[in-house]
């Protein structure tokens, strides 16, 4: 399906709580399963269900979507989400604009909140998993400061091209669990102008 007909089908389910299962190219066996709660002209956000579990919103690149599906097995999984009164917690951020990177890491950046950032069709020399503060960006480039599996800050930020970012992920529970056990505030937070 292409990029214009995908958009436009996925763009009747922003804001109905309706459940649906979205493919990409990138990693076809990884399946995103939850509500479409807003959708650009380059990424879609999706609050994203976890088994019986709110997982929190993922930004995904258009471009890198294969198909979605909204069947009877979707339908029986919101009804259950429903009945758990999940599906509540699948908002609509209206302060996240999605048309393109740029815009919707400015507005996580004045959130100042940890976030995660994967680039998982890049180059072998290249992080593709990164989890902590946006710093600042420019045309296109994010620096990015990042904490490892034990929860310290690096010692320097490091930088993502913008146009290798396929996914950014945020209020998830795994992102807030681990912010709480952090070294400390991220060393490298100071005010900048993007």
């Amino acid at each position: 399906m292409d990029v214009y007909k995908l958009r436009e089908k996925l763009g009747t389910f922003v804001g109905t709580q309706r459940v649906v299962k979205l493919a990409r190219y990138l990693q076809e066996e990884l399946l995103h399963s939850g509500c479409v709660v807003g959708i650009g002209r380059d990424w879609v956000l999706l609050y994203q269900f976890h088994d019986f579990t709110a997982a929190g919103y993922i930004a995904l690149r258009m471009g890198d979507l294969k198909k979605f599906r909204c069947a009877k097995t979707e339908g029986f999984y919101q009804q259950m989400l429903a009945s758990e009164g999940l599906l509540d917690t699948a908002m609509v951020p209206q302060d996240l604009p999605r048309d393109d990177v740029a815009s919707l890491l400015r507005a996580l950046q004045n959130r100042k909140e940890n976030v995660i950032v994967e680039c998982e069709d890049s180059p072998d020399d290249l992080q593709d998993f990164s989890i902590g503060q946006i710093l600042l960006f420019d045309d296109d480039t994010l620096y990015f400061a990042h904490f490892d599996e034990i929860g310290r800050w690096s010692k320097t930020p490091h930088t993502i091209p913008l146009d290798e970012i396929t996914s950014i992920e945020f209020e998830t529970p795994y992102i807030q669990t681990f912010s709480k056990y952090l070294n400390g505030p991220c060393p490298h937070l100071r005010p900048h102008a993007t």
